[in-house]
């Protein structure tokens, strides 16, 4: 069966399906037969290789980033690490970029993906977790450098030597022109019609039309670790169910009330010399496995490598690095820039109709839409009023709570400031309101965009929250949106109780951010792709 992984593979399943479960196995019979391995990690949980499930140490594999990092990286350094990889001075890698924002990562990993295409001349099994992120059917400005760099690795990176293998829950929001290339498909566990359809294509030019019937009648019904292998170039289509990994499942998700486990043996991997090479000064986490003994990253080429990092870092990656977060940026910064220009907003301009909120799905009754006498934009005097103004005016109109536009403002949802400011805004004629719901009556000249890319929003939100509301927002959004409350506080390593957890739910409930039933949390309509509502 190892032939079927020479050439491009992808996992396919919903969350819960097994699909890492069932990569990790293969990955697991790479790393048995001492072939390079490349593991792009966005959710911090493939570091399970390094250790047994019986406590053993497991493989000699390098973990660059994250939380069980032998050697920590920088948001700059992934031309650098991309170059060290490729010219073959790290056998086997984990590349965890969990804990980068989103602006930080798409600039890691464009800056990474591209430096690794140019140096890379030999057989590499590269293994891109959640391969939606990085090669999205609709990407933002952001992120379209990333997704050629992902695409020019997929569509002509076999000569190189690139064997990729795509993780994906959601094969509808991967970019079409990456899952046209595949060569092996493993299919789980697919419920979601789109996702279905997505593959139907491709499942249909490759089999005649008993074959891709059978399959894709049965992929809503497949039990979890069972799953379709089908690689048409070698005649191979089975149905199997996926056997059990060596390693520690560093991705299970905890049961309630279950005690963190103290960590297991990792193997030891000699890394002081990339670690020097990637200016990571401080000390190995003592989780990491320490620094004894003889591993494959021990003989590296430090001139060599010192010498691409600087033709590529000094040339192209300060001007690289900065396009990733100018849209982050001006989101964030909107707010400011509008208020300074609050006398651009047209007062007499008929409303345009309102985008009606992701998480509201009731149009705005005409009957219920009050519109005061506007009064010139000069006279909104109100502090309070001209920073939630800002926060409004965007084009095209979104419809917020007053509790959403006050804590993206910077304001608290109470008392007399806020008061006067809610009441200066309505009686300035400047929004439309109804429901308990409002948007600008008629964006300014300088209105920003509707965000709709969930990553992005959740920048947007993270940046407005306070407490321990942010990382449980982004905590929550990397499990996929959907988790028990215990699960993401052992995720972010926090106790799930006390004023400082219970606080941050409370805000994320407040601003129509999370629903919460029981111990089950789910982020709202706001944060999937496509989203209106910020």
């Amino acid at each position: 069966m190892a032939d079927i992984w020479s050439g491009f593979s992808a996992f396919i399943g919903r969350t819960g399906a097994g699909k890492s479960y069932a990569a990790r196995g293969v990955v697991e019979t790479f790393l048995d037969d001492h072939r390079r391995v490349c593991i792009v990690d966005p959710t911090g949980v493939w570091w399970g290789l390094r250790s047994l499930a019986d406590g053993g140490p497991g493989f000699p594999v390098v973990i660059f980033g994250g939380e069980h990092a032998d050697v920590p990286i920088e948001a700059d350094a992934g031309g650098l690490l991309g170059a060290l990889i490729g010219e073959e001075k790290v056998s086997a890698s984990i590349v965890d970029v969990s804990e980068f924002s989103t602006a930080q990562r798409t600039r890691f990993l464009t800056d990474f993906f591209e430096a690794l295409y140019g140096a890379n001349r030999s057989a590499l099994h590269l293994v891109l977790d959640e391969a939606d992120e990085v090669a999205p059917q609709n990407p933002m400005p952001e992120t379209k450098r990333l997704l050629g760099a992902v695409d020019r690795i997929v569509r002509r990176g076999r000569v190189r030597g690139f064997r990729p293998m795509m993780i994906t829950q959601r094969p509808a929001v991967l970019h079409k022109n990456v899952l046209s290339q595949i060569g092996t498909l493993v299919a789980l566990r697919l419920t979601s019609p789109q996702d279905r359809n997505a593959i139907g294509d491709w499942v249909k030019g490759n089999a005649d039309g008993g074959q891709a019937d059978a399959v894709m009648k049965s992929l809503s019904g497949l039990d979890v670790g069972e799953g379709w292998t089908w690689c048409p170039a070698l005649d191979v289509l089975e149905r199997k169910r996926f056997p059990g990994i060596l390693t520690l499942d560093s991705s299970r998700t905890p049961e309630h009330g279950e005690e963190r486990a103290a960590l297991p043996a990792m193997s030891a991997i000699d890394v002081e010399h990339l670690r020097q090479l990637l200016g990571a000064g401080q000390e190995p986490r003592a989780d990491a496995g320490g620094t004894g003994g003889a591993g494959p990253a021990a003989a590296v080429d430090i001139a060599s490598i010192e010498a691409a990092a600087y033709q590529r870092g000094f040339n192209e990656g300060h001007a690289h690095g900065r396009t990733a977060g100018i849209a982050i940026g001006i989101a964030r910064a909107q707010g400011a820039l509008n208020a300074l220009r609050i006398d651009d907003v047209a007062s007499d301009a008929p409303p345009p109709p309102l985008k009606a909120s992701m998480t509201m799905d009731a149009k705005m009754p005409k009957a219920a839409v009050t519109r005061p006498t506007p009064r010139e934009p000069s006279n909104l005097t109100n502090s309070a009023a001209r920073k939630m103004l800002a926060v409004l005016d965007t084009n095209p109109p979104v419809r917020r709570s007053w509790q959403q536009v006050a804590t993206l403002a910077g304001l608290k949802a109470r008392g007399g400031h806020f008061n006067a400011g809610r009441k200066a805004m309505i009686e300035s004629g400047l929004i439309v309101e109804a429901d308990g719901l409002v948007a600008i009556a008629s964006p300014s000249a300088a209105a920003g965009p509707a965000i709709s890319d969930p990553a992005t929003m959740v920048d947007l939100w993270a940046a407005a929250l306070s407490g321990a509301a942010p990382k449980v927002l982004r905590a929550l959004f990397e499990m996929g949106g959907t988790a028990t409350r215990p699960a993401v506080a052992e995720r972010l390593g926090m106790q799930p109780r006390g004023g400082h957890w219970n606080a941050a739910w409370k805000e994320l409930r407040d601003n129509s951010i999370v629903t919460v039933a029981g111990d089950m949390a789910e982020l709202t309509e706001l944060f999937h792709p496509g989203g209106q509502h910020d």
